[in-house]
């Protein structure tokens, strides 16, 4: 199998799940792929089944890190692509598109307000998300077997994954199309009223995260930036109240 779409999803973004695999059976032109939705909900505990779709679940919310983690468990492809649930494809992706000996596969994407990042650019300029890249799998699994216990961030886990992958990737592959749309308007409102500032536990959980990922991948001096960065977030974007 070729490719594994690993799908995360909770209660809040539930809503959206079926709009997202919808898309992505209507725009994967090839058969020689799965999708494996991991089931994070809390409130609701009824479990689904969706046609066509590996439904997996440990009975309470891993979280977005260990939710990739443990889809990518279930998978078979030779590449990884960890989808958003809130979000779609809108342009299609062929069998050709798999360079088999790439180790990143970079495509081009949208927002649904407008912004583009639809040009060939530094691959840093698209940002460290992970749901514009299809990783291979062998370097995914590489770095999440050496993880040795639950990973709780309730916040920037895509640059983990981005920076193991980064660390060890020899070839990058460009898709020139536009393939992904990025929910940002869901997004945006999250952004646009403030949450909750976190438990100054689950704080302490995400830099404790992040300083174990970073010793891990021979990296501890990046700790302190991701740190400072998510202290200004919590100052600009959570609120005490």
């Amino acid at each position: 199998m070729i490719l594994s779409v690993v799908i995360p999803f909770c209660d809040s973004d539930y809503q959206f799940l079926d709009g997202a695999i919808r898309s992505i059976k209507e725009h994967v032109k090839f058969d020689d792929y799965e999708i494996i939705a991991v089931d994070n909900r809390e409130k609701e505990k009824a479990s689904i089944s969706i046609d066509g779709v590996n439904i997996v679940s440990k009975g309470y919310n891993l979280g977005c890190f260990d939710g990739r983690r443990f889809g990518a468990q279930h998978s078979q492809g030779k590449f990884i692509w960890n989808f958003d649930a809130d979000d779609k494809m809108v342009g299609d992706l062929f069998r050709d598109d798999i360079v088999d000996d790439a180790d990143v596969i970079q495509m081009f994407y949208i927002s649904n307000v407008g912004l583009r990042y639809d040009k060939l650019m530094l691959p840093l300029a698209y940002g460290f998300n992970v749901w514009s890249r299809l990783y291979k799998a062998n370097i995914v699994k590489d770095f999440y077997n050496k993880i040795d216990r639950p990973i709780k961030v309730f916040i920037r886990e895509d640059k983990l994954l981005f920076d193991a992958v980064c660390k060890v990737a020899h070839l990058w592959k460009y898709i020139p199309r536009v393939i992904y749309e990025y929910n940002y308007k869901n997004a945006a409102h999250n952004r646009s009223n403030k949450k909750k500032y976190p438990e100054s536990e689950n704080i302490a959980e995400t830099f404790e995260a992040y300083k174990y990922i970073y010793t891990l991948l021979g990296m501890p001096q990046k700790t302190s930036g991701i740190i400072e960065r998510v202290q200004e977030i919590l100052n600009r974007e959570y609120t005490r109240a």
